[in-house]
């Protein structure tokens, strides 16, 4: 869970003043309650402000994302010229991965896989009891 930064520059604040991971902790619980960070959090925080001069997490191993923003409106283009297509025909038609093509449609157009069902209505007075 990240800490809002509010709470995270007062906790830089108070640590300049007070020098002391217990004492900010007691006035963090005073002012924010269950939301104040824990002791070990404020220290980690003071140190990363400290190595970097920023309150900002820092960037996070891995490989970089290679979706981009022209992919992501080809794909978008690609299901409004055809809505009722399925993941494999735009990927094809927009000549992506199946797999990167399916992100970008959950993660960022946030469109959800349906699939239609039939449902037999069955009245009471054909069943005989």
């Amino acid at each position: 869970m990240s800490i809002p930064t509010n709470i995270r520059i007062k906790t830089i604040l108070l640590m300049a003043k007070f020098e002391s991971p217990t004492i900010v902790e007691r006035k963090l619980k005073a002012e924010f309650g269950k939301d104040a960070p824990k002791k070990d959090c404020i220290i980690s925080t003071f140190q990363r402000f400290c190595e970097t001069g920023s309150i900002e997490n820092r960037e996070r191993p891995g490989r970089p994302s290679t979706i981009t923003e022209d992919k992501i409106e080809e794909v978008r283009d690609v299901i409004n010229k055809q809505p009722q297509s399925n993941v494999r025909t735009i990927a094809t038609a927009s000549s992506l991965p199946t797999r990167t093509t399916h992100r970008i449609m959950t993660e960022y157009l946030l469109l959800k896989p349906y699939k239609a069902k039939r449902i037999c209505k069955i009245e009471l007075k054909c069943v005989k009891f």
